[in-house]
């Protein structure tokens, strides 16, 4: 019968067991097989493609509108009308025949889709014969006074069930975590090994869903090669590239296939694939995209991965499968607008289930789905940076990048069971859980350095983790904030113009980043939930604490600092007094990072990479508006004058006209793998925070 939810009658999707054969028009569907026939000719149907004419068989008196489609098919909040229209023309393709020339699938136009022809359901020979097997026949509209008491009838009913959500659902959590005690310890207890010997870099370390074998890329002066290494016995196979750029991407489910992209030394790029257990040629797969990034073969002819540009936005990725016998791609996730998209992170061959993260502001998600992203659940809900992914007995194992932690997440009971650290000044790219107390590390093969550049030195500071800095012009100094998360140590440094260090601030937490007020007077600093201000000695004058996460802080006018604040999925846009506390909540919208330059004018970048001005008299943006590279906001007073850097060039920016001017002074030799840059002084001494490579090391943690 039909399943209410969320307050909305579902129609039936999938037909029973008792179902052996459904006719229509000239074909003949097997639910077991998923295939049609005419008798002649037989053809396999996509899952998704399967799905929708189920549907439509199921549902042969009505009309299926594509918000039916959306909430009973694909199972989710969104689907682009273009994905919709796509499947229906592939069906309406697979459906074409010589033995039938009238329509199957009749469109009602801007209503929805319709069975224009007959069907007859025959079971199994015990289970007799019915034109609507197992389902409860949808009630009819007898009157709209009746229709109408349902509907509210089934309005109240969500609302009850959502309002007992709402006050069960956490105490539950909460009772679970209470129960639940962490196991905390380290990686201390183990006994560490290295496996690669060689002086080279180490990158790209995957692992094969069922923890056997894993892969990772190899770079030393004199060769490259991508690496597959057998857990149980240490066996190695090597595939050297000596003039080509190339990355593993992943491994087949159930072949012995690895997957990698290649751009050889003439320009040529491709997908390839590789049997790493027998002496074979490589396999060309596809295409060189260069928007997949992780990828896994589910069988000899599907490919799953995620691709990143999904809505024309290049930071953001989806999930795709691709069929390689039809050379079709579909899309099988949506993330939300206000995520950084989706990574693909596991495959479950025993159930189907495709594991995949979607990062958030504050948090990670983590989902499964099916291959054709019918049926889509959330699984947890973590904070922090979730690098990989593994399943062992209903529970999640990830390692968290900031805290340099391997977590184990139990699925039953919602909750954190374990937490193992990292202490050693070693830090780490990657650690999987391959097996019980067997962990595959990859020891991180690049480091930020930070480098001084002025009219007569160039210096290396001695500063780990260094993440910001600002001019202390009326001191001749400059500071900066850095953090080694793993060991807790999280710094406000106060340099001279030679880079000596003077003096150094413990601070509580992590620190995102430091501003100075426009007369070089205090110094403020963003945490995750507060501000601080300090004077120019290091002491604490004013702290501002919210509820919410601080998105970012600016110095404003005069000892005014502007904050942006997350509420919910709102942004709010605060001017607060560094002095005195006051806070002036202004009326500015679609926020990431601003500041007001004069008493009524406010410079503005929103979540969509668009710097606009607003008028706080007006309330409301003056039209004005240009786009900036980088996604998240990269500007910083200094003093009077708004400084911008887009990635690759330091530049001036005018506030007033939303024009930008290059700054002649600048001109590192590392630019490309800029990460930000800062002046510290007038005289256009600047500071980058560059990515360089280093030596690194593949190891095993294992019991001692």
């Amino acid at each position: 019968m039909d399943e209410v939810k969320h307050g909305k009658v579902m129609k039936e999707v999938n037909f029973t067991r008792t179902v052996q054969f459904v006719k229509f028009a000239q074909w003949t569907l097997d639910p077991k097989k998923q295939t049609i026939t005419d008798g002649d000719e037989s053809r396999e149907l996509e899952p998704l493609l399967y799905k929708i004419l189920c549907y439509l068989l199921l549902n042969i008196d009505q009309i299926i509108t594509r918000q039916d489609l959306i909430d009973d098919v694909w199972c989710q909040h969104y689907v682009d009308d273009n994905a919709i229209n796509r499947a229906i023309s592939e069906l309406r393709k697979l459906l074409k025949s010589e033995k039938f020339k009238g329509v199957i699938i009749k469109t009602h136009y801007r209503k929805g889709y319709s069975l224009a022809v007959d069907r007859e359901i025959v079971l199994f020979e015990d289970g007799g014969q019915s034109s609507n097997p197992d389902v409860t026949p949808p009630p009819t509209k007898k009157s709209k006074k009746n229709y109408s008491t349902i509907i509210v009838g089934l309005i109240l009913l969500a609302v009850a069930i959502t309002l007992s959500m709402f006050y069960l659902l956490p105490s539950k959590k909460n009772e679970n975590q209470a129960l639940t005690a962490i196991k905390e310890h380290s990686f201390d207890s183990f006994e560490e090994r290295a496996i690669t010997w060689q002086e080279a870099y180490y990158s790209y370390l995957i692992l094969h869903p069922d923890s056997n074998y894993y892969a990772y890329l190899s770079e030393s002066d004199t060769s490259k090669s991508i690496v597959v290494r057998s857990m149980k016995h240490d066996d190695a196979k090597k595939f050297t590239f000596p003039d080509s750029d190339v990355e593993p991407l992943g491994f087949s489910t159930s072949l012995s296939h690895l997957f990698y992209r290649e751009k050889t030394a003439d320009g040529a790029c491709a997908i390839w694939r590789i049997d790493y257990l027998k002496e074979t040629d490589a396999q060309k797969v596809m295409g060189c995209d260069k928007q997949i990034r992780n990828l896994l073969e589910v069988d000899n002819r599907y490919l799953l991965y995620d691709k990143l540009g999904f809505r024309e936005k290049s930071h953001t990725a989806a999930l795709y499968i691709f069929d390689r016998k039809r050379e079709l791609e579909f899309r099988i996730s949506s993330p939300n607008v206000s995520s950084f998209g989706d990574q693909l992170l596991y495959y479950d061959s025993s159930n189907g289930r495709v594991y995949f993260k979607r990062m958030q502001s504050e948090f990670t998600e983590v989902f499964y789905t099916d291959i054709e992203g019918s049926n889509l659940v959330q699984v947890a809900t973590i904070t922090g940076v979730v690098n990989n992914f593994t399943i062992v007995d209903n529970q999640l194992y990830w390692f968290d990048l900031l805290s340099q932690s391997v977590k184990a997440f139990d699925i039953d009971l919602g909750v954190e069971i374990e937490n193992i650290k990292n202490n050693s000044s070693v830090e780490y790219r990657n650690i999987w859980r391959v097996a019980k107390d067997r962990y595959l590390a990859q020891q991180k093969d690049f480091e930020v350095v930070t480098t001084l550049y002025s009219k007569d030195l160039v210096k290396q500071l001695d500063i780990a983790g260094a993440r910001d800095a600002a001019a202390l012009e009326n001191i001749d100094q400059f500071v900066v904030i850095s953090n080694v998360e793993h060991i807790n140590e999280h710094l406000l440094s106060f340099l001279d113009k030679q880079g000596r260090v003077i003096r150094q601030i413990q601070l509580d937490e992590f620190a995102y980043r430091v501003k100075v007020n426009k007369d070089n007077s205090l110094i403020y600093i963003r945490l995750d939930k507060d501000v601080k201000v300090f004077d120019l000695t290091g002491k604490l004058v004013n702290e501002f604490s919210f509820d919410e996460k601080v998105v970012e802080i600016e110095a404003s006018n005069d000892s005014q600092i502007a904050v942006v604040v997350q509420k919910g999925k709102i942004n709010r846009a605060l001017l607060i007094d560094s002095m005195t506390g006051k806070q002036r909540l202004l009326p500015i919208r679609d926020v990431l990072w601003f500041t007001c330059f004069t008493e009524s004018k406010c410079i503005t970048q929103n979540f969509f990479r668009e710097v606009r001005l607003y008028d706080l008299e007006e309330g409301a943006f003056t039209g004005q508006s240009t786009y900036v590279e980088p996604f998240f906001p990269n500007f910083t007073l200094f003093g009077a004058e708004l400084i911008y850097f887009d990635g690759k060039n330091l530049m001036e920016f005018d506030p007033e006209a939303l024009s930008r001017n290059e700054l002649d002074s600048y001109d590192p030799s590392e630019q490309r793998n800029l990460l930000n840059v800062r002046l510290i002084d007038s005289d256009g001494s600047y500071l980058t925070f560059a990515i360089t490579h280093k030596y690194n090391a593949i190891t095993v943690f294992e019991n001692k």
